[in-house]
């Protein structure tokens, strides 16, 4: 059974996963203690499950009757390149700005880098540490997100619910081996762990499309109106990220990560699709869910290129604002996000969406 309705609850996780994102790449922007939670690199885990549970409501049954994958394809990335495109174009202003700071020239790894992150393809293995995505680093989830939306459309909507939870399996044992072999559940953005950053988008996703089966299978699927829940799985979501004022300096091992991936998240997302917000929050819940693909892929070349500029106009540092830079940092941010949303994402996505959509002309009528 698909429906058209949205799961907003999950929308506002997937906003509060952004957010904790944020905060840890921020780091230093809020303090010296370095980045608010220990473990918000679990987040990315987490928008891999949901990915999969939401494309799989949305997409598995078009793609098994009238929905081909090249369409399928070119929906995704009319859904996910205009606003990539738009931080890897604030990264290049802040690349440049810098060079132009250091009265540097630039070099050809960096121009091929250019070339390939402005098409959302991984640059060659170079830098230290040698990312996927030079000009912006978090877009190495984006990448092998659209390997597992790839995989999806070609073979996974047309798995049997049995086939698809031993695939499932075999990820699973292969996200267990690369964590252990690295002894880090910190894989994908370098080249140095590309496995472990495939083994975790293809084993969340496909985790998220099994959630979805198992949950129309069971007649798991209705909706409760709570906002207290709500609330209560926004806590636990956050708590997940272990912040650090509750842990110290304590740093939980890789495989108590391996195990949040792979058994609280799932659990929390199929607990999470029963519960809906009520009037108050669903405002609130909606808007976190709006903004957080923008937050997400936004925050590093903003805070590259809000650092180069506080450099080249005062010679400061930002950090030596925190926790006011932090703080400032997010407002900017979730302001950022939305006019990003309003103002660019949305009008490019409908002018793509009526450009490149093919018209199906209509089928004859049968001969009288």
């Amino acid at each position: 059974m698909q429906s058209s309705r949205a799961f907003i609850t999950l929308d506002a996780l997937r906003g509060i996963a952004a957010l904790a994102v944020i905060s840890w790449h921020g780091g230093r922007l809020f303090g010296d203690d370095g980045p608010v939670f220990t473990s918000a690199i679990l987040a990315v885990d987490l928008f891999f499950i949901l990915s999969g549970f939401v494309l799989t409501h949305a997409y598995e049954q078009r793609l098994n009757t009238n929905l081909n994958v090249p369409d399928f394809i070119r929906m995704r990335l009319i859904r996910l390149y205009p606003l990539y495109l738009l931080g890897f174009l604030i990264a290049g202003l802040a690349v440049a700005l810098r060079l132009y700071a250091n009265m540097a020239e630039g070099s050809t790894e960096l121009g091929i880098a250019a070339v390939l992150n402005a098409l959302m393809l991984p640059n060659p293995a170079v830098g230290s540490p040698p990312f996927l995505f030079q000009f912006n680093f978090p877009a190495w989830s984006l990448f092998f997100e659209l390997i597992a939306n790839i995989a999806f459309a070609l073979f996974g909507a047309r798995l049997s619910t049995r086939n698809l939870a031993i695939f499932v399996g075999v990820l699973g044992a292969a996200l267990i081996a690369v964590t252990l072999r690295y002894q880090s559940f910190d894989l994908g953005a370098s080249w140095r762990t590309f496995d472990g950053g495939l083994a975790r988008a293809l084993f969340g996703f496909f985790a998220g499309m099994l959630i979805y089966r198992l949950r129309d299978k069971f007649a798991f699927t209705q909706r409760i109106q709570s906002n207290w829940m709500v609330l209560a799985l926004a806590a636990l979501t956050l708590a997940s990220f272990l912040p650090r004022f509750a842990v110290g300096e304590w740093r939980p091992p890789a495989e108590l990560k391996l195990l949040f991936a792979m058994a609280l998240y799932p659990a929390l997302i199929l607990v999470a699709a029963l519960y809906e917000p009520g009037a108050r929050l669903l405002p609130i819940c909606s808007w976190l869910g709006v903004a957080s693909y923008a937050a997400y892929v936004l925050h590093v070349p903003l805070h590259s290129l809000g650092g180069v500029v506080a450099q080249l106009s005062a010679d400061v540092w930002l950090e030596e604002f925190a926790p006011i830079s932090g703080l400032t940092f997010i407002v900017v941010i979730g302001l950022s996000a939305w006019l990003a949303d309003k103002y660019w994402d949305r009008p490019i996505r409908a002018f793509l969406n009526q450009k490149l959509t093919p018209t199906r002309k209509p089928a004859p009528a049968p001969a009288s």
